[in-house]
């Protein structure tokens, strides 16, 4: 079994989520945050994440999903130069959930080129998980 929680974050460390928020125009998705906010077991963030999750489904693979974070950012213009605010950094964000301690994922240069031709990071987290 393996799933994906995958998303695009513009990060700051200076901006308050709502700085972002009017900055891009755009709404943010679950998970966006302000740095300073609580978070568990006492602490707070320390950067302010502004978040588009995406929305292609449960069973999507990882090609998929950055498939439609891509065309959901390009109809955002989210992906036009110069269009994140001073400061800020842009993230392809990957969650994989799995059964195994040994997982592999590949994407395809294609999958990642609109996000590293502006330079943003791509980070994966694995998460072990027992089927249920």
């Amino acid at each position: 079994m393996k799933q994906y929680l995958v998303s695009l974050d513009v990060c700051s460390s200076e901006a308050s989520l709502a700085e972002l928020t009017a900055a891009l125009g755009l709404a943010p998705g679950s998970g966006s945050h302000s740095k300073g906010d609580a978070r568990p077991l006492g602490r707070t963030w320390g950067t302010s994440i502004w978040r588009l999750p995406s929305d292609a489904g449960e069973e999507a693979s990882l090609p998929e999903h950055c498939r439609w974070l891509r065309n959901e950012a390009e109809t955002m213009r989210l992906l036009e130069p110069e269009r994140l605010p001073h400061g800020a950094r842009g993230r392809l964000n990957i969650g994989v959930f799995a059964d195994r301690v040994n997982c592999t994922v590949e994407l395809e240069a294609e999958e990642l080129l609109p996000f590293a031709k502006l330079g943003w990071m791509v980070e994966v987290t694995f998460y072990p998980v027992e089927e249920v």
